[in-house]
């Protein structure tokens, strides 16, 4: 299941990099907003630290950053030997599905205008 993980972190980069592709050109200052972003992103993703040092009532808002999702269940692969179940991993395709989709929409829509912004 991790290689199905590795595949899915790859859609969402991807998806990402094409909605932040277009920010970056047509916002300039973009890349200082990202930055902060960025840091807070760090932090909320379980990346050093287990998800069982998080409050209970927190959980929620960290799962809605689908680098959490995947973090945990990779770790829960390697570490734990078990696969999450059917609903996480669905639920977990769905959100990097909508981010692919909607960065693909985004770059398309604006594509011809990124040289008249340039």
């Amino acid at each position: 299941f991790f290689i199905v993980y590795v595949i899915e972190l790859y859609f969402l980069i991807l998806g990402a990099s094409l909605i932040l592709s277009v920010l970056y050109i047509r916002f300039r200052d973009f890349s200082h907003i990202w930055e902060v972003l960025l840091q807070i992103g760090f932090w909320m993703t379980p990346i050093i630290y287990p998800i069982t040092m998080v409050p209970e009532a927190y959980h929620r808002y960290i799962y809605l950053n689908p680098l959490a999702r995947l973090i945990e269940y990779s770790r829960a692969v390697f570490i734990l030997g078990h696969v999450p179940t059917f609903q996480l991993n669905a639920a977990l395709f769905l959100i990097v599905a909508t981010v692919l989709i909607f960065g693909i929409f985004v770059f398309l829509k604006f594509d011809k205008k990124i040289t008249e912004w340039l």
